[in-house]
């Protein structure tokens, strides 16, 4: 399915009930957050649920701090105007009784 026109995924939610939330993380070029943005409110505005995204793992970077909130359309909106605040980066160093990067014989198995 052509994911550039929605009328068809609007099309499917009128039939009922269910929620309709569409994908579209590999198309996006990498680390352009304001087209995804863009894309995600798009999406909301035309009445669709939502937004998934495939491999998150592939996202733990300032960028994933503010795609796993496009689930909001004032959000967004608030994004693309430049209104956020900078992303905070801190490091983690324990888990409660575990320390990152070390190993603990009690949590072996």
């Amino acid at each position: 399915m052509d994911f550039e026109d929605l009328e068809p995924l609007v099309r499917l939610k009128r039939l009922g009930p269910a929620k309709v939330y569409v994908g579209r993380m590999a198309g996006w070029p990498k680390g352009d957050l304001k087209e995804g943005a863009r894309w995600m409110l798009r999406a909301l505005r035309s009445g669709l649920d939502g937004g998934f995204f495939w491999d998150t793992q592939g996202h733990f970077d300032p960028i994933w701090d503010r795609m796993r909130r496009f689930g909001s359309i004032e959000y967004l909106e608030d994004l693309l105007a430049g209104r956020l605040p900078p992303v905070r980066m801190r490091d983690t160093l324990r888990i409660h009784d575990l320390t990152v990067d070390r190993y603990n014989p009690w949590n072996a198995y």
